[in-house]
Order: structure tokens, then sequence, then C-alpha cells
């Protein structure tokens, strides 16, 4: 199944976050030195985000605690720009085995939060740089 985006067919839709800033809820950047995106993070449309935080401010914190919720894992298995990854995309990335990156997430060496569905889910930006120090370039 194809991730479609619908963020792009959308008006751009903003309002305050609680870290006093303004959010472009359609097709900004995130995080790590780039704009928040709650959208990205939930995983969702910018009116369903909105729908979720009942219409008022929200941390990058908030929205994560949302998404441990209501992300759409499935919806996202193939989505290489999603902001989270299950175990065997992050596997794909650090050029590991699932069953060695299912060690790692049980011995604590990987961070993740645990969806209510059980998934295992990890921030894709944190792997990525994980896989980036751990590259023989890098030694």
């Amino acid at each position: 199944m194809d991730f479609v985006d619908h963020r792009q067919n959308l008006e751009p839709v903003t309002f305050e976050t609680s870290t006093t800033h303004r959010v472009s809820l359609a097709g900004s950047p995130v995080m790590s030195g780039r704009r928040f995106d709650p959208v990205r993070v939930l995983g969702c449309s910018p009116h369903e985000a909105l729908r979720l935080f009942r219409g008022r401010a929200v941390t990058p914190g908030e929205a994560e605690a949302i998404a441990k919720q209501s992300y759409p894992w499935r919806r996202h298995l193939h989505d290489s720009d999603s902001y989270w990854i299950t175990t065997a995309e992050a596997a794909r990335i650090l050029h590991e085995s699932p069953h060695q990156v299912k060690r790692l997430l049980n011995h604590g060496q990987l961070p993740h939060v645990r969806h209510a569905s059980g998934v295992r889910l990890m921030r894709r930006e944190q792997i990525a740089a994980l896989a980036a120090r751990r590259s023989p370039t890098n030694r």
C-alpha cells in the first residue's frame, strides 16, 4: 500500500504552540533544528491533527504522547519520510537484522516508545543519526 501525503492539497493551517512560535500544519519540516511539524509526528492530515489536539497549542512532547495512541503506523510502513519507524525500517537504516534491532530495543540500547497497539516505534531522525555515527567513515 502506498502512502499518500494529503498535506500537499490542503491550505496551510496555523496555530500557536505553547513554545510561543507559530506552526504551519501543512508541509513544514520537522524537529532537530527545523520547525516542529505536528502533522508529521501524528502521521495524519492537518485537520485531523487539530481535532486530536482539540484546537489547543501543544508541545512536541504532547504531540508525541498523542501519537503513541493514534499514530497510524501501518499506513506509514513504506513511507520513507515518516517521523516514526518500526523495527524492520530501523534494521534497514542500521544495516542490522530485525532480530538484532529487537535485542537492542530489549536491552534499552535504542530509544523508542510503545504504541497503544504494542508496536515499538522509533524516531527516524534518531535512528538515522545513530547509523551515521556507526558508519565506517565516521570511525
